[in-house]
């Protein structure tokens, strides 16, 4: 599982998916969890769509079977 927030959110927010991601670490579970810096929900998809962006290399790194 992939994780991410941008640091440009509110920090509720930000804490919320940190959290989460805390609580799946605490079960064992798999996952990698970051903050795209300068970010907000509406600029973070930008990361998903541009073959350089944040977002997309830890998609493709996940599809390759690449640790992260």
């Amino acid at each position: 599982l992939i994780l991410v927030a941008g640091s440009g959110e509110l920090p509720l927010m930000r804490k919320q998916t940190a959290d989460f991601a805390a609580h799946r670490a605490a079960q064992g579970l798999p996952l990698h969890y970051e903050e795209i810096p300068g970010a907000n929900h509406f600029t973070i998809l930008e990361t998903m769509a541009e073959p350089s962006g944040r977002i997309a290399q830890l998609i493709t790194a996940l599809v390759k079977g690449v640790a992260l």
